[in-house]
């Protein structure tokens, strides 16, 4: 396994739409393609408002899930237990695309 000196983030701010939030999740597909052929995991990092903000009855989170394959996920458990989330079952819905749990 590589060792990395530095670790880089990507902060982006949420997004304000539904078409925002689909764009958002296509694009962390695609930069995971682009990860996972030079054998790293790309990971989304929750904080409230993924699970609290909702457009069509879906939240963000939900989008991310579904337009984002193959994303994976870091699941804050802090942050998604303030937004109503009970953890046990959403880790097993993330399955696979769960990486990281805090």
């Amino acid at each position: 396994m590589p060792h990395f000196r530095s670790t880089h983030f990507a902060i982006f701010p949420p997004p304000i739409s539904i078409l925002g939030a689909k764009n958002e999740a296509l694009r962390y597909a695609q930069t995971t393609e682009k990860c996972e052929k030079l054998g790293l995991k790309l990971s989304f990092h929750n904080h409230k408002h993924e699970f609290t903000t909702k457009y069509n009855d879906k939240t963000v989170h939900d989008i991310l899930f579904e337009y984002g394959a193959p994303l994976g996920f870091e699941l804050d458990t802090g942050w998604s237990s303030v937004a109503g989330i009970e953890n046990r079952s959403y880790m097993q819905h993330l399955a696979d695309r769960l990486h990281l749990v805090h």
